[in-house]
């Protein structure tokens, strides 16, 4: 696990060979699996990270919830 500078971490369960930032914020109850990259200036709430993942810029809310309003090959910024 690599946490690089200016980044903040709250209640996060962070497996082996994850990165996190610079200038990222995981707020709480985040799972960020092993191999996750978590890139500059992005801020996380409630979600289960995976990998392969489109990293993003910006706020990403509560992802499972997000996800299950989805069609199944629909991607999540859309």
């Amino acid at each position: 696990m690599h946490v690089e500078a200016f980044s903040i971490v709250g209640t996060s369960r962070l497996e082996p060979g994850v990165r996190i930032g610079p200038f990222a914020r995981l707020r709480v109850d985040n799972h960020v699996e092993a191999g996750a990259h978590i890139g500059n200036f992005v801020e996380v709430k409630n979600s289960r990270l995976t990998v392969p993942m489109v990293p993003g810029l910006g706020f990403e809310p509560d992802m499972d919830h997000l996800k299950s309003q989805l069609l199944p090959n629909e991607p999540w910024w859309t």
